[in-house]
Formats: structure tokens, C-alpha cells, sequence
């Protein structure tokens, strides 16, 4: 017998890696038959109003579908299928799932103001769907289901009342509570969570009045302080004793007394939400809202949370099938496999949306052998636990985009960059449909840091950059952990100013050397040149020295002081004796000095003019004039500087005149600047020179010579303006009257 599409046409067919026929429609949408056989009814039926023209399977097992009308649609994997109000479901949120080992009872909890008649679904071994409506009234409202194996009958909790239906009849409780002090209390102020059935057969019920206890249809609660305590959960843990969950954590019920075990362990202290027992090792799972799950084994509490792995730390509901604990959350579905005992190194994989679950929101998990039913608020999934697995095909990475210095530019696996532009940004994507954008890529910039950075984040963006070699690699990893095989990566130069390159630096380099050299070079040529000047100096120092003190001034000295010896002029012998010793003894002692006082080369001065004086027979008149404002004593300047052109005055200027010749020595202060004025009435330089032609003699006397090339000397070395200025005296009738000296000398202090 075949499956019949009525009223319906066929546009595509398709098999997939699994051999799976996909049969695309013009109005009923896709579907799915499993292994080609289209004698039963298709495990999928989706996109019903598209008209669907082609299917295609991809490597992580996600399946695209083209339409003809809507574009097209992707779905990760067809081990699921979910049922919804479309196929008969009272609703798509469900919160509350129970079996009895073949048939799938479910519900939500509802709000009373929603207008809506609670009702219980249940789904049979064929997949279909049926409904128990226990009230006609929208004000009864379904809290909870379980399924009570000893008396094969499911328990219904409503804000009314308790139910037990069996055989399809209802049983109601009594409309009160049965209290031991005989008090009785509405019921409808109790919402049922959790039921168990103890070893004796007796059940006990989790509310939000705390434990209550059903005997002969009849309910009890034990008084306690404890009366809104709200239990979510409960496990029987001996007799008359139960682990519970409630708002403020887990506590114990003993014999009828609550004991609040927060106060043992500050992790009991969160909200719990599920508990249940591993019958493999005894260990029992306590889900909370906050704290992940919690795991006690005897005396121990080891804790699983997200960074170890789950999806979420908050834990709604558990349900444990041998070795393998399926825990939904907020987040998705868990499914915890354990292999020892150490249950932090446990096996965890995770189902999400991306995998195939109608919504991230799952309120409860329940199995019937490898049939899992995962009630979420999209509806409620079904899948084979033995044909689904985690996606474990490696997402391949890509550089996307690369900027530089905000600016676009073409990717390269290599790129060679000017120290300016260090201002780098990567873009790149992991391809993997399945995780549905919830990638996590892990990369790392070797040489800046060779520790890998996790991120969710396509974009990394690295500002100005230090010169040097980078390499950048990035990996995807899909939701279950998978990595990629291999990286993207890049590599980056980012080579340095040309002040830094190591040409510049020996250019540089070489460059300083050279200056160092050449101002050692200078600095050598410069102390020789002064030197030289200064043996050129010390050289003209002598020779004024022994012009000062020639031959025919100290014979000519000796004969006047001879002839006033033998005229037997004793006074004026000794007189002139006196002079020219003195005389004598300053000459050597200022020609040892650089610099001698003002005052000690005036009085060489004088002493010379002096005897010259007396030689001549008192042939000339003599002053010496000093400016008042001139500190003769506190000025130095160089020895034998002046007395050279006094003598020529007396020589070439006075010796030759008729009468008697006048001398004038005179040193003023003008503006920082010694001017030393030597003038003589003698003949002038003109007849002078025509004198000292007939004698075959040059002009210019030796000594005036030797101290002007001794001043150039002086200048040179001490960067100083020593200035001679020659001026000949003349009356209005232009003849000579004299010669006029002026020599500019710098304060020396």
C-alpha cells in the first residue's frame, strides 16, 4: 500500500545520504519517508502551503530547501520531529511530562486568566494524538500529571481538586484536607508539583503547601511551621524519608519535621527544581536555578556547571536512563554521560534549536527506551537518542576582511607594512549552518601574545602596532566544541621608520664618527696653529725684548752714564745708573708675563722716556696723561706694547727737530676700549723717511714692526681687535707739525 498525497502534486523527489526519500509538493509541503518506504506514514511533513522544488543535504547533516513562493528554508537535522497544534496538541507550550512506559501523557500549566480549558494530550505508540479533558471549565486548571505503575493510573493535580483517572473514569478526592488536628482546609489553596509512590505503595505529593500524603483517596498533610512552603521535588530516601527541592533549596523530610540542609552546604541553599537517583552508583542529581547540578555521592557534593560544559546553569528538569542523565534548561537539552565516578570529567553534549528543537526553552525531558520527548515552548520534540549525534564535522574558517589604517584592501596571506599604517582590522566568518550564528572563534596574534583569546565576536581589530613580525591565526568551533581543522591565518611585517633601519643607523653612525673626526681633526690643527702662534708670539715677545734692550740704547746708556762719571758728576751719574737698572729689572720681569697692569707698563714707560731724556740732553718735552675714570692698576694689558712707538716718536720724529720737541702720551676710556694716543711736533713721517733714505735705511722701525705683527698674533689667538691708527700732523699751510700714534686696546681684566 502507498502513501496517498490527496489532492496534491508532486514537483521534486529526493534521497539523502541516509536513503531517505524527500517528496516536495506544490501545496502540502516536504515529506520525509524513512528509507524510501512510502507504505507508512512520513516521519516529517513541514512547510506545508509551500510548494517546495528541490531538497539538498550538507555535510553537517542540515538539510535546504527551495519553494517556489518562499525562498529558502534551512533545518539542521530530520531526526527530530515536534509535534504542535497543528497536529492536535492542546497547545505548543508544555510543562509537564509523565509515561507508562509506552504512551506520552503531557500538559501546561496554563494561567487562569488566558479563558483557555485545561486538558491532558496523550501520544500512543502509533504517534497519535488524543485528548483528556477532565473539566469543561476554564477556571479548573491542569498543575501537573504522573503516572502511578502500581495502580496503572495517571494522577491529575488541577487548582481544584486531585484526580486519579484509570480506564478512562475520573476519581476525585475530597474537595478538603484531611488534617491530623482535624482541621480541614480548601484544597484549591495547594498547586501540585511532583508525586511519588513509595515502597509501600503509598504517595506522597510535592505542593505549594509543603508534603502532603494520599491514603484511601484521602489527602494529609503534617502540621508544620513550614505550611507555604512550596516542594517542587521529591525523592523517597527511606522510609518516611524524602530529599525535596523547594524555593529556598533542599531539605530532608523525617518522620513529618523538615530540615533545611542549606545550612550544611551554601549550594543547598538555591532554588531546586528537579531531583532524581543514578540506580548505577546511588548518586543522586539535584537540578537548581542558578547553581547548575549538583551531584551527591555519600558524603560528597561535586557540582556541574556551565564552564564545565552545560548549556545553561539553569537546570528545569532531569530525567536519568542508566549511565546517561538528560537535563533540559533555559538553553537547551544536556545530556550528560557518565563513565566514572568523577563527574566533572563526564561526557556532555548539548541540543539546541541549531540541532533540530523547535525552541531553546525546554521545560521537561522524558524517555521511553531511545525514544526521547522534549517538551519545549514551541512544542514538543520527539528523536531517536541511538540516531542523533552532536555535530562533529570541523566548521572551516575565513578571512573575511582586512583593513588597514580603516581602509579596505585586497587579503593576502602575507603583507609587508610602513610603521604608519599599524592599524589593522580582521574580519572573518566559521561556517557552520548548525550552530546558527552561535560560533565561538579562538585566535591568537603571535608576537604580541601566544595566548589564545576566545570570542564570539567575527572582527578583532589590533591599533598601532609595533614594529615587527605578526602572525595571525583564528579557528571556529561549532556548539558541541568542534575546532576547525585548520586555522585562517595572515602574517604581518611591520617594517620600521627609516631613523630605525640599520642602514641609517651605520650611516648615522659613520656620519657621527666623521664629525668626531674631523673635530678632533680641527681641534688638533687648531691647538698646533695656536701653538705655533704662540711660539710666533713668545718669538716676537723676545725680539721686542731685545729691541727694547738693543746694543746702541744700552751702549749709549753706558756712555752718558760714563760721561757723568768722569765730569765727576756723581748725582748724575748715579741717577742715570739708577734709572737704567731699574729700567732693566721691569723689562725682564714684564716680558715673563702674558699680561702685565696698566700701571707696571707705565711705569716701564716712563723710566724709558726718562733716561732717553736725560740722554738727549733734555732735547724734549715729555706727559704722560691717564683718564681719570681708567683703573690703571686693575686693567691689564700685553707688555712691551707701547713703548716701541714712544721710541719711534723720540727717534724719527723729535731727535731731528729744531728746538725743543714736545712728547704727549695720553690713554683715554672710551666705551670699554683703551686708546692709547702717542704724539710728537717732530718732522712727520715724510721727512723722516727721506732722512732714512739718504742713510740707506728703511722706513719703518723694527720695533713698531715687531709689535704689529705681534698684535696680529695677539688677535688671532685671543679673537681680539687690537687696532694701530697713523695720523700725520700738519698746519694750514700743509706742513708738517708731527705724527700722531693711536692704538686701540680691549680691557683685559
Amino acid at each position: 500500500m502507498k502513501y496517498q498525497f490527496e489532492k496534491d502534486n508532486i514537483i521534486s523527489t529526493n534521497f539523502d545520504k541516509n536513503n531517505n526519500l524527500w517528496i516536495g509538493t506544490y501545496y502540502g509541503g516536504i515529506y520525509c519517508f524513512l528509507k524510501g518506504d512510502i507504505s507508512k506514514k512520513p516521519c516529517l511533513n513541514l512547510l506545508k502551503g509551500n510548494a517546495v522544488s528541490n531538497i539538498m543535504c550538507d555535510g553537517e547533516g542540515g538539510y535546504w530547501v527551495s519553494t517556489l513562493n518562499y525562498g529558502v528554508f534551512y533545518f539542521p537535522c530530520e531526526k527530530f520531529s515536534t509535534y504542535t497544534t497543528a497536529d492536535g496538541l492542546s497547545g505548543n507550550s508544555f510543562d509537564f511530562l509523565t509515561t507508562d512506559g509506552k504512551t506520552i501523557y503531557g500538559t501546561e500549566l496554563l494561567s487562569p486568566y488566558l479563558n483557555i480549558i485545561s486538558s491532558v494530550d496523550i501520544i500512543n505508540e502509533k504517534s497519535e494524538v488524543k485528548k483528556i479533558l477532565p473539566f469543561n471549565d476554564s477556571n479548573v486548571l491542569t498543575y501537573a500529571i504522573f503516572f502511578d505503575k502500581n495502580e496503572d493510573a495517571l494522577w491529575i493535580g488541577t487548582s481544584k481538586s486531585f484526580y486519579k483517572y484509570k480506564n478512562g473514569k475520573y476519581t476525585s478526592l475530597n474537595k478538603y484536607l484531611s488534617l491530623p488536628d482535624s482541621v480541614n482546609l480548601p484544597f484549591a489553596r495547594f498547586a501540585i508539583y511532583d508525586m511519588v509512590v513509595d515502597k509501600c505503595g503509598k504517595i506522597w505529593v510535592g505542593s505549594n503547601g509543603g508534603i502532603l500524603k494520599i491514603v484511601n483517596d484521602k489527602i494529609y498533610r503534617h502540621n508544620s511551621k513550614e505550611f507555604f512552603l512550596r516542594v517542587f521535588c521529591l525523592i523517597e530516601d527511606g522510609e518516611n524519608i524524602f530529599l525535596f527541592g523547594s524555593n529556598n533549596g533542599l531539605y530532608k523530610f523525617i518522620d513529618g519535621k523538615y530540615v533545611y540542609w542549606g545550612d550544611k552546604n551554601p549550594l543547598f541553599k538555591n532554588r531546586v527544581t528537579s531531583i532524581k537517583r543514578c540506580t548505577i552508583n546511588n548518586s543522586i542529581w539535584i537540578a537548581t536555578k542558578g547553581a547548575g547540578i549538583l551531584v551527591m555521592v555519600g558524603d560528597k557534593v561535586l557540582q556541574i556547571q556551565k564552564k564545565d560544559g552545560l548549556l545553561s546553569n539553569h537546570i528545569k528538569h532531569l530525567f536519568i536512563d542508566k549511565n546517561i542523565i538528560w537535563a533540559s534548561s533555559n538553553k537547551g537539552l544536556n545530556k550528560i554521560t557518565v563513565s566514572n565516578d568523577n563527574y566533572l570529567s563526564s561526557k556532555i553534549e548539548s541540543f539546541t534549536h541549531a540541532d533540530g528543537l523547535s525552541s531553546d526553552e525546554v521545560n521537561c525531558v522524558l524517555g521511553i527506551d531511545s525514544i526521547i520527548y522534549v517538551a519545549t515552548s514551541e512544542g514538543l520534540c520527539v528523536f531517536n537518542s541511538n540516531e542523533v549525534t552532536t555535530n562533529k564535522i570541523p566548521p572551516p574558517v575565513y578571512i573575511t576582511n582586512v583593513k588597514i589604517s580603516s581602509k579596505d584592501t585586497s587579503i593576502q596571506a602575507n603583507y609587508t607594512l610602513p610603521y604608519d599604517r599599524n592599524f589593522i582590522e580582521i574580519s572573518f566568518v566559521g561556517l557552520t549552518y548548525r550552530t546558527a550564528g552561535n560560533v565561538m572563534y579562538k585566535y591568537k596574534l603571535s608576537g604580541i601574545n601566544d595566548h589564545w583569546v576566545y570570542t564570539k565576536s567575527t572582527q578583532v581589530l589590533y591599533s598601532y602596532l609595533p614594529i615587527g613580525e605578526y602572525k595571525f591565526e583564528v579557528y571556529a568551533m561549532n556548539k558541541d566544541g568542534v575546532c576547525s581543522s585548520s586555522p585562517a591565518k595572515i602574517s604581518f611585517i611591520i617594517n620600521p621608520p627609516f631613523w630605525k633601519t640599520w642602514w641609517f643607523v651605520v650611516i648615522c653612525a659613520l656620519f657621527f664618527a666623521g664629525l668626531v673626526w674631523l673635530f678632533i681633526y680641527f681641534r688638533i690643527k687648531s691647538v698646533n696653529k695656536r701653538n705655533e702662534l704662540k711660539s710666533q708670539l713668545n718669538n716676537y715677545m723676545q725680539k721686542a725684548l731685545r729691541k727694547q734692550m738693543n746694543p746702541h740704547f744700552i751702549f749709549n746708556s753706558l756712555n752718558s752714564i760714563q760721561y757723568y762719571i768722569l765730569q765727576n758728576d756723581k748725582l748724575s751719574s748715579n741717577k742715570y745708573l739708577a734709572k737704567f737698572a731699574r729700567l732693566m729689572r721691569i723689562v725682564l720681569d714684564n716680558s715673563h708675563h702674558q699680561l702685565i697692569t696698566l700701571q707696571e707698563e707705565l711705569d716701564a714707560l716712563n723710566l724709558y722716556i726718562e733716561i732717553e731724556s736725560l740722554r738727549f740732553k733734555d732735547k724734549f718735552e715729555y706727559s704722560i696723561v691717564v683718564d681719570e675714570n681708567l683703573n690703571i692698576n686693575e686693567y691689564k694689558i700685553l707688555p712691551l706694547l707701547i713703548q716701541p712707538y714712544v721710541e719711534n716718536a723720540i727717534w724719527h720724529g723729535l731727535m731731528h727737530k729744531e728746538g725743543t720737541g714736545i712728547l704727549t702720551v695720553d690713554l683715554q676710556l672710551k666705551e670699554n676700549i683703551i686708546i692709547c694716543t702717542i704724539s710728537d711736533n717732530g718732522i712727520g713721517r715724510e721727512k723722516a723717511f727721506e732722512i732714512k733714505n739718504k742713510k740707506n735705511q728703511s722706513y719703518e722701525s723694527h720695533g713698531t714692526k715687531i709689535t704689529s705683527d705681534r698684535l696680529k698674533l695677539i688677535n688671532t689667538l685671543n679673537n681680539t681687535e687690537l687696532k694701530i691708527s697713523y695720523f700725520d700732523l700738519k698746519d694750514e699751510s700743509g706742513n708738517a707739525i708731527g705724527t700722531k700714534v693711536e692704538i686701540a686696546i680691549p680691557q683685559i681684566k
